[in-house]
């Protein structure tokens, strides 16, 4: 436990140097932060521990656009960390780095072909985008009101009213290489605003033009948005998750909304929810929604809800039966607000620790067997000690070996027929062709 806790210190010590070292002015001086990061990293024990980790922050800082050192600086850590421990140490990282510029280029060249397609723009370029010769073609997991099924998705009028209030910044990500939750449901909540549908549209249409061979698949969970919201002070630009833009969204049809309700019209789970809400509530300076705890309600006949008692419950927690409303009276010195979901807060919580953990065990499994088949096959037979002490030397640069576990993935790799115990000496194993 000490030697985890040790870790995790560490762990943070480096990201906060490479967060830095993008920071620098001076090459040099990049280049000397992330070789001490280096000099720290030799003395780590757990180094797939500390890869995971850094998958985590990296992925976290590009979906959010907060990677402050350049793409020359991400490759040379990259680079210098697998002179350290092998090709296919931090592999998945490099992934995510080369899915970063390549979603930039697509960006930029989708905004490209918007901002040619505006009025007195090119004709073609945009019917190109606005039509599709992919009849009933399955486009993943859309918004059930998004439907490709003709030629034409949308007439040139409203084409020029959806690009001109909204600009789509997209995440294009190789399934398998970033270190995002695997969800059971990905669909878009329902009321997700018709501009945002309309120009996945869009997207959709020009991405399968060029990469017809490749599926989308969207991860709401990790959308954010950027909305000019009025205030009575003023207006206010907040940077809020998708799951965030459409609970607001409720807002400008009802005055006052339970948890219940807000669940029903998105169609989506409790606990989504009650993580999109409490940033939007209970952080310092960005509650944006008051929140008026077990309060009768009343239907009234324009669909909003008429408050007839207040009754405050325990701080920090929400309640099916929670109220909740817009709060005109909001203000802030700043202009621009980010608002944070439980799931994007910088503090690791015990959940995700526990699962972090999970994910590094049940990736350490086919390394350990991987090592035990090579030992095996190199030698033939090998005795039960040695063959314990070879495992652990052989990936003593990756993490410690618990013995413990090695003998299971032994035992499992005689289940599977890859090794036998000789018939002769039963503490010696030998590979099976």
């Amino acid at each position: 436990m000490e030697v985890e806790e040790d870790q995790k210190k560490k762990t943070t010590t480096t990201q906060q140097i490479w967060k830095e070292a993008g920071k620098a002015t001076i090459i040099t001086t990049s280049d000397a932060a992330i070789d001490a990061c280096i000099a720290i990293f030799r003395f780590l024990r757990e180094k797939d521990t500390f890869e995971m980790y850094y998958q985590l922050h990296l992925s976290k800082r590009l979906l959010a656009s907060k990677s402050v050192s350049d793409d020359h600086s991400e490759r040379d850590v990259v680079s210098k960390l697998k002179l350290e421990c092998g090709y296919q140490y931090a592999q998945k990282v490099e992934v995510m780095l080369n899915d970063a510029s390549l979603s930039k280029a697509i960006t930029r060249k989708f905004n490209e072909l918007v901002e040619h397609s505006q009025p007195g723009g090119d004709y073609h370029t945009r019917e190109r985008l606005i039509t599709t010769d992919y009849v009933g073609k399955d486009t993943g997991n859309l918004h059930p009101d998004v439907i490709i099924g003709g030629r034409r998705m949308m007439d040139e009028e409203r084409f020029f009213e959806v690009t001109r209030k909204t600009e789509l910044n997209v995440k294009v990500l190789t399934t398998g290489s970033w270190p995002l939750t695997k969800l059971s449901k990905l669909n878009f909540p329902k009321n997700l605003p018709r501009t945002c549908q309309d120009m996945q549209k869009l997207f959709v249409n020009h991405y399968e033009a060029n990469y017809g061979a490749r599926r989308i698949a969207w991860r709401p969970d990790c959308g954010t948005a950027e909305l000019k919201v009025q205030f009575n002070s003023g207006e206010k630009l907040l940077v809020v998750s998708t799951m965030q833009m459409c609970i607001l969204e409720i807002f400008n049809d009802h005055t006052a909304v339970s948890l219940r309700q807000i669940s029903k019209i998105l169609d989506v789970e409790y606990d989504a929810c009650i993580k999109a809400i409490h940033g939007m509530v209970f952080s310092e300076d960005k509650n944006v929604l008051i929140r008026n705890a077990k309060t009768s309600m009343s239907q009234t006949k324009n669909n909003d809800v008429e408050i007839t008692s207040m009754e405050i419950s325990e701080v920090g927690r929400i309640s099916k039966d929670d109220i909740f409303m817009f709060n005109d009276n909001f203000e802030s010195k700043h202009y621009r607000i980010k608002i944070a979901t439980a799931s994007t807060s910088k503090k690791e919580t015990v959940e995700e620790a526990k699962r972090t953990a999970e994910i590094i065990h049940e990736d350490r499994k086919p390394e350990i067997e991987a090592a035990i088949v090579r030992i095996l096959k190199a030698k033939r037979k090998v005795e039960h000690n040695a063959l314990i002490a070879e495992v652990s030397v052989a990936l003593r640069n990756r993490f410690k070996v618990d013995v413990s576990e090695t003998k299971k993935r032994i035992e499992r790799l005689i289940e599977l027929e890859y090794v036998a115990r000789d018939d002769k000496d039963r503490k010696i194993y030998r590979y099976l062709c």
